[in-house]
């Protein structure tokens, strides 16, 4: 879904404030679009239908039902990934853990560690944004470059991550982590801290995401998205050694210009 919603968010600052709250109760919930129809969502989010029918006209549709065919038109054609399956033994587990190991170590050896951390070093503030399960990293990552001697703030709520995003300056720094660089709400903050003219420095692992496209620098660490059935079992331990790495060259930097 996050495919079919991304031209969507990179418009939504030219909704009006209610406008973009019909776009987010479609983002966080479009299986509604195919079970209710124009009225009952209507009264589920009390606004008018002419609201809601006039939020897809800015977005480019005729209207509610053209955006329902477009949805539903992606929803068939969508490409289905290949789930890990249940019986795969311990020994297969662990022989993929040790290639998506070599792979990222040989990922590390080639970031453009020193102008990372000059970016870092001479960045005014240092926001880490993260949601879902990118967001504990993010957390860490912050906590770990505070207790560094530098200052930096990672924030839970999406609303809060959005008003965050609006206030950053040219010489502040955002940190932006995601497995896929394809997030709705991740491109949506990516998107304003463009608009901006924020720095971004990008954590992603895939290539060739929407988030690349706005990131000053991109770091792709080497992940593949696993699943158990709707459980997603992907690793994600290369962010942390990457911020890891990164906060340790910091503390190297400012030693050394002692």
């Amino acid at each position: 879904m996050d495919i079919f919603f991304k031209r969507l968010v990179n418009q939504r600052n030219t909704l009006s404030d209610l406008e973009q709250q019909v776009l987010d109760y479609f983002m966080k919930q479009p299986e509604k679009v195919e079970t209710h129809t124009l009225e009952e969502l209507s009264k589920d989010m009390f606004v008018s239908t002419a609201t809601i029918s006039r939020t897809f006209k800015k977005l480019g549709y005729s209207g509610f039902q053209d955006f329902k065919f477009a949805l539903n038109d992606y929803q068939k054609k969508k490409p289905v990934a290949s789930p890990i399956t249940e019986n795969q033994t311990a020994d297969e587990h662990i022989k993929r853990f040790e290639l998506e190991m070599e792979n990222n170590l040989n990922y590390l050896r080639n970031i453009p560690l020193k102008k990372i951390t000059k970016l870092i070093k001479s960045s005014r503030h240092l926001e880490f944004f993260g949601v879902g399960s990118s967001l504990p990293i993010a957390q860490e990552a912050a906590r770990k470059f505070t207790f560094a001697g530098r200052l930096a703030t990672s924030r839970i709520d999406w609303d809060e991550l959005r008003v965050v995003a609006e206030t950053l300056k040219p010489d502040d720094l955002a940190v932006i982590i995601s497995l896929s660089g394809e997030t709705l709400h991740v491109l949506e903050y990516a998107n304003i801290l463009y608009n901006n003219q924020v720095p971004i420095l990008a954590m992603v692992g895939t290539e060739s995401s929407h988030l690349e496209e706005l990131a000053t620098i991109t770091i792709r660490t080497s992940l593949d998205s696993y699943y158990v059935n709707d459980i997603d079992m992907s690793s994600r331990f290369p962010f942390n050694l990457l911020l890891d790495l990164l906060i340790l060259d910091y503390l190297n930097e400012r030693e050394y210009k002692k």
